[in-house]
């Protein structure tokens, strides 16, 4: 039976978060509803987030309970508990959020349109912003709506058969990272990705692991890390090409394999939740303008992998491309280029610092003194046979994790530089070892900010993601190991 003035309940779980509270109570009880009444519980908060609350809590809309400590996860399953079943539905609410306004009345039209007998799930996207509340806005793409239109296209083409539809948007969240990069493009994929795997049934834990097997996937076959690797190597860049592009199909086929495992292990019933509805301030792609837009990820790929073309001549190929068939005018062309090239040296700025120092690193210890000192140990320890080779980078490989030694962003770049200088192994063979052990490091170090990020999401520690995902890119690892031991010796 429809419902004509919905009750609503909104639980929020806190810790130690004080500075943004009170402005986010705000947003949320000056939301467009009739009946509304915010529950928060403290997850025994030391700061003066409780004092705070407890301040708040004198308004009548508000329903406080403080506990101890026991993780936001469980915290919130006692707010749910604790709320009334006569309310009609629930709201979750990040600690950190600022509410638009209109966010719960629209949630509840597009809710009403569905099968009211059968349970709902609605899913908003949100902006990032920095710790100054300035919005950071979406991934280039995003605003572009390309990534959106890839995104949605697939999770229809799914349906209501949830295997289908997570290989599909698995195979979409590798390719849109064939050019995508940095935490904004990973904020801004996953927070759409990551919503739709969970309303499928997937637990939240197999769903941030298969997020970032499939995000390891399309970084192989991204040609700005491929121009990366090509000078920490100072190899031609067909080579990291080549090598690169069997590296993305065993990771491929891994990803494929836990997914599949998983779905295995958990017995998935469930089907996708209450669409979202066209939004007029999110961009949109219709008509002819769609299918050209989302072949906009391989315009580089086919320009620099089949053709030949340099790097930076093909990604302004693929911005011209993009703008001519998403904007309608030139100086809304102009206006998203712009910002695109601001937020780009946003995010091209720590891989700049990063081959600034991996440089530094590499001409001290090629130093002539440094190298005298270093070169019996790399003698020692530098594997001579294919077979010796192929064992040793696929045993160690998980010296990636944590910076270690075979980490090319970290004790790895000094490491393959003594052993490319020794002379001891081919160049290539040095770069196809630490490629294969970078498996690892992709998105199995905990110390990475993709790892991070997704692990706060979907609500797991973020050791609990390598632990599950270490057997698998471990496996990547050593193919890759036994690879580059057939090929370059």
């Amino acid at each position: 039976m429809s419902i004509t003035s919905p009750r609503i309940a909104v639980a929020l779980s806190t810790y130690n978060g004080e500075r943004y509270l009170e402005e986010q109570v705000d947003s949320i009880l000056a939301q467009d509803v009739s009946d509304l009444r915010l529950f928060v519980r403290d997850d025994g908060s030391t700061d003066g987030t409780v004092a705070l609350l407890r301040r708040l809590e004198r308004r009548e809309d508000i329903t406080l309970l403080i506990g101890k400590n026991v993780g936001y996860t469980r915290s919130f399953l006692h707010i749910v508990r604790s709320i009334p079943r006569s309310f009609d539905y629930i709201s979750f609410s990040d600690q950190d959020d600022i509410w638009l306004p209109g966010k719960l009345s629209r949630a509840v039209s597009v809710l009403r349109q569905q099968d009211e007998s059968i349970p709902q799930l609605y899913c908003a996207e949100y902006e990032y912003c920095d710790v100054d509340l300035r919005p950071k806005g979406r991934s280039r793409l995003n605003r572009t709506g390309v990534t959106e239109t890839i995104i949605k296209k697939s999770a229809e083409l799914g349906g209501d058969r949830p295997l289908v539809a997570v290989l599909l948007l698995s195979a979409v969240t590798a390719l849109l990272f064939t050019v995508l990069s940095g935490l904004g493009s990973i904020i801004m994929v996953g927070t759409i990705v990551l919503p739709i795997f969970i309303s499928i049934g997937i637990p939240a834990a197999t769903a941030g692991c298969i997020f970032l097997m499939a995000f390891a996937t399309g970084l192989a076959l991204n040609v700005a890390n491929w121009q990366t690797f090509a000078s920490i190597f100072n190899v031609p860049i067909s080579d990291i090409r080549n090598f690169e592009i069997i590296m993305a199909g065993a990771t491929a086929l891994m990803t494929i394999a836990f997914i599949l495992i998983q779905f295995r292990r958990h017995g998935l019933r469930l089907g996708f939740s209450a669409p979202e509805p066209d939004d007029d301030d999110k961009p949109t792609i219709t008509g002819w303008r769609a299918p050209l837009a989302m072949m906009t990820p391989l315009v580089p790929i086919v320009l620099v992998a089949a053709l030949g073309v340099p790097i930076l001549t093909s990604f302004t190929v693929a911005i011209i491309w993009v703008l001519l068939v998403t904007q309608r005018s030139f100086t809304r062309a102009m206006n998203t280029l712009t910002r695109t090239c601001y937020d780009g040296i946003t995010d091209a700025a720590p891989a700049v610092i990063l081959m600034i120092g991996i440089g530094m690193l590499y001409l001290s210890v090629t130093h002539p003194v440094v190298k005298a000192v270093l070169s019996p140990m790399m003698t020692t320890l530098t594997p001579h046979s294919a077979v010796v080779f192929a064992v040793f980078f696929a045993v160690l490989a998980p010296l990636a994790l944590y910076r270690g030694p075979l980490n090319l962003f970290g004790l790895g770049s000094g490491i393959a530089a003594l052993m490319s200088a020794s002379g001891l192994l081919p160049v290539q063979a040095v770069m196809g070892g630490f490629l294969s052990a970078e498996r690892i490091q992709g998105v199995g170090d905990p110390t990475n900010t993709q790892n991070v990020w997704v692990s706060n999401f979907v609500g797991v520690d973020v050791n609990t993601v390598t632990k599950t995902l270490l057997p698998y890119l471990w496996a990547t690892s050593a193919i890759g190991s036994i690879t580059a031991a057939a090929l370059y010796f």
